[in-house]
C-alpha cells in the first residue's frame, strides 16, 4: 500500500500550511485535552513507536522489552511499553539519552558500548527478553537485538536499514532466528485510522508525550536546527511553532 507523506512525496511539512490528500480520512480530530505542541510531537516518532509496540509487537504486561536507541522513537517506545505493564531495558551509548530513558520509565539502562550488553539483557529477561525493538537502525543494533531474545521472542525493526547500510545483505543473524524460532517484524509509521486509540491513551494520562519535549523553536529557526542534527544532535523532542 502506498504511503503518502508530506515532505517526502509532496510539499513539505515545515510549511505554515500543507495540503493533505484525502483529508476526510487522513486528518485526525484533536481531543480538547491535547494541545498543539503535544500533538506536533506525535508525528513520526511517537505514532511510529506506538504502532510498533502496541499493534506489531503486541506488548503484554508479562513481557520484558529491550529498546535499542533512545532517540525520539526509542524514548516513545519505552514510555509506551511501560504503559502496557512491561519491564523495559534501554540501550544507548549517550549518557544524556539514557537519563531520558530513565525519565521515560526504563527499569534498566545499559551503555551500548559495554562489551557484555547482550549478556546483561538476557539476564534481565531470564534467558532473554520477550521483545526487542531496534529504534536506531544499524547492523550492530539489529544483531544485538536478535541475540538478546529468548526462545519464541519477537523483534520489531523500526530504525531504517537501507541498502547503503546493509550492502544488500541480511543485517540479522538468521541462524538464531531459526534456532530460537524467533519472529521478526518490520514496522513503518501508523495510519490515521489507528490514531484515536493512541489519543485516548494520551487524554486519559496513560501516556505523556509532552514530557519528551525539550524545546520549542520558531519556523524561522528550523533551517539552522536541521543543519545541526548530524554533528550536534539535541536530546529529546524539538517542536517547531509557526
Amino acid at each position: 500500500m502506498f504511503q503518502w507523506q508530506p515532505g517526502f512525496n509532496g510539499p513539505g511539512s515545515f510549511a505554515e500550511y500543507v495540503s493533505i490528500p484525502h483529508a476526510d480520512f487522513n486528518v485526525v480530530k484533536l481531543p480538547d485535552a491535547i494541545n498543539f505542541d503535544t500533538a506536533a510531537s506525535l508525528g513520526c516518532r511517537f505514532a511510529t513507536a506506538y504502532r510498533g509496540v502496541v499493534h506489531v509487537a503486541k506488548v503484554q504486561p508479562t513481557d520484558t522489552v529491550a529498546v535499542f536507541g533512545c532517540g525520539g522513537v526509542g524514548l516513545a517506545a519505552i514510555m509506551i511499553a511501560k504503559s502496557r505493564g512491561a519491564r523495559v531495558v534501554a540501550v544507548d551509548k549517550s549518557n544524556s539519552a539514557l537519563d531520558r530513558a530513565r525519565m521515560a520509565g526504563a527499569d534498566l539502562r545499559l551503555d551500548a558500548q559495554f562489551d557484555e550488553v547482550v549478556k546483561e539483557i538476557r539476564k534481565f529477561g531470564s534467558y532473554g527478553v520477550d521483545v526487542t525493538i531496534d529504534a536506531l537502525g544499524s547492523i550492530a543494533t539489529a544483531t544485538a537485538a536478535i541475540e538478546s531474545l529468548k526462545r519464541l521472542g519477537r523483534h520489531v525493526q523500526i530504525g531504517l536499514l537501507p541498502p547503503a547500510i546493509t550492502a544488500g545483505q541480511a543485517a540479522i543473524p538468521m541462524h538464531l532466528v531459526i534456532a530460537r524460532e524467533l519472529s521478526v517484524h518490520g514496522s513503518h509509521g501508523m495510519s490515521a485510522s489507528a490514531y484515536p486509540e493512541m489519543l485516548d491513551d494520551i487524554s486519559a494520562g496513560r501516556l505523556r508525550p509532552e514530557t519528551l519535549i525539550e524545546r520549542v523553536i520558531s519556523l524561522a529557526d528550523a533551517p539552522d536546527a536541521l543543519m545541526t542534527l548530524v554533528d550536534n544532535p539535541q536530546p529529546g523532542v524539538t517542536v517547531i511553532r509557526p
